[in-house]
């Protein structure tokens, strides 16, 4: 499976917020190999 990671997945898992286990049970699958994950690198400023 396909997984699209934002920049709010990283913000929970670094600040540990209320999602946080769940962000790091996804992080794990898709470090074992069971996800595929993308991630968007380009930056937008206003």
């Amino acid at each position: 499976m396909k997984v699209f990671l934002d920049t709010n997945i990283f913000l929970e898992y670094f600040e540990r917020r209320r999602q946080y286990q769940a962000v790091s049970q996804l992080l794990s699958a898709i470090e074992e190999g069971r996800l595929k994950a993308f991630v968007r690198l380009a930056v937008s400023t206003h």
